[in-house]
């Protein structure tokens, strides 16, 4: 886990800041408290290594992700990009001087950052496109408190932990968090792209300028090829540039091996370990993983979990992770960290390239439904109802559900006490000229 975040606005005792502080102690053992003003306090909690990346210095502003594009910010700024790689809290807070809040969306890579403007007496909260690295905030008496995690802020709330319903029977339906909400209904989350303005009189939330979708509809599909294996090499090289050494976590599937062979790419001559998980030593993963290593020459490690780790790693993961909800890959993710942190110090993965391929059985529908007007109706219903468990009202619709599901997926469970959970309802666009594109986006 990386650097946490953590503060208090309105709030006189800096106490109440250790308090938070304690609770993220497995973040860390070193922490970093300010009070750049009265009545507002930030502090942040990591290892040593990692208030060393981010810089000294009495910036009132602290900070927890990476970031990957530090000579472009310090060119942009009109700054030397020498040594940036250890001033991370400087570009952030001339990057917030120049262009103010808005401008932290010209970052790439995963952020949350709490930062006090003095002049204004103003608490800035903001975080990246896609709450990578999230970002939680409460009212209590007087003011304000906020963390890295929900459960840091709760004993501070007084009375008992309640949990909110509908927040439940949303997760039931849809497997995540909605957005903006914690199980915990008097903790908010910043949501993706946001940034947040807290003044001793209003707080304000806003959202950085939305991506936008341009089609090129005289590209050709070697031209989108090219395009997409240069941006790919792109990214790898961002990530990878600052590291003499570098993790991958390595499945059987594509995604990964894309991912690896993107990353020797652009590495070739870095050394590269890779790590496969597996529940049992018969896996033909193991395999795959092995042979793909190899061609790529990378230090390969196969780490087995057996199911009396089971025992001890769950309520570990439960408490790192957070979210009330998970499938088994979070095991995974769990125990590649915990053995790859002792080589390395960046993992990367293949996560959710699916998604970025329409590679999913989902955006199968998206499709069949943007080509075949007739039954987009029918098609739409089927698709929310494996999304988030909503009954289909049409006849083709309920006739699509029982004719692929056969009775073995049922409704999700109600939740007593909610309301139907709304949730995004992932409309889809059928204006836009490419449905499917516009959806991903």
């Amino acid at each position: 886990m990386g650097m946490a975040i953590y503060g208090c606005f309105g709030r006189s005792d800096p106490g109440i800041v250790h308090e938070i502080g304690f609770r993220l102690t497995h973040r860390g053992e070193y922490e970093r408290i300010s009070t750049p003003t009265p009545g507002v306090h930030i502090g942040a909690r990591g290892s040593r290594s990692s208030f060393a990346a981010h810089g000294a210095g009495s910036i009132p502003l602290v900070f927890s992700g990476s970031i990957s594009n530090r000579c472009e910010l310090a060119a942009l700024m009109s700054e030397t990009a020498e040594n940036t790689e250890y001033a991370d809290r400087r570009l952030l807070w001339n990057l917030y001087r120049q262009f103010g809040p808005a401008g932290f969306e010209r970052v790439n890579g995963s952020y949350a950052i709490a930062l006090v403007d003095v002049q204004s007496r103003t608490l800035v909260l903001a975080v990246d496109r896609w709450s990578a690295q999230p970002l939680h905030f409460a009212a209590v008496d007087g003011g304000w408190i906020f963390a890295s995690e929900y459960k840091a802020l709760v004993p501070l709330l007084g009375g008992h932990p309640s949990i909110d319903p509908c927040v439940a029977a949303y997760v039931a339906a849809t497997k995540y968090l909605p957005p903006h909400d914690t199980p915990e209904p008097r903790i908010k989350a910043l949501g993706p792209g946001e940034y947040m303005r807290l003044t001793a009189h209003a707080h304000q939330i806003a959202s950085y300028q939305p991506l936008r979708l341009d089609v090129d509809a005289d590209a050709t599909q070697e031209r989108c090829a090219t395009e997409l294996r240069e941006r790919i090499l792109d990214a790898a090289r961002r990530l990878t540039q600052a590291h003499e050494v570098i993790g991958v976590g390595l499945s059987g599937g594509l995604d990964s091996a894309i991912t690896l062979g993107a990353v020797r790419k652009v590495a070739p001559h870095k050394r590269i370990y890779t790590y496969t998980v597996s529940f049992h030593t018969h896996d033909p993963v193991l395999r795959k993983a092995a042979q793909t290593a190899r061609c790529f020459g990378a230090v390969h490690r196969e780490i087995i979990v057996s199911p009396n780790e089971l025992l001890s790693m769950l309520p570990e993961l439960v408490w790192r992770m957070e979210d009330p909800i998970a499938r088994e890959e979070m095991l995974v993710y769990h125990a590649v960290a915990q053995h790859a942190a002792r080589e390395t110090p960046i993992v990367l993965y293949g996560q959710m390239a699916d998604v970025l391929f329409a590679g999913m059985p989902r955006h199968v529908l998206i499709k069949a439904a943007s080509e075949f007007g007739f039954m987009r109706g029918a098609i739409t219903e089927f698709y929310q109802y494996t999304q988030k468990g909503a009954q289909p009202r049409s006849r083709l619709g309920k006739l699509l559900v029982r004719t692929y599901f056969r009775g073995r997926y049922g409704a999700p469970p109600r939740v007593l006490g909610a309301e139907e959970a709304k949730g995004d309802s992932k409309d889809f666009d059928w204006s836009a000229a490419e449905p499917l594109n516009a959806a991903l986006l």
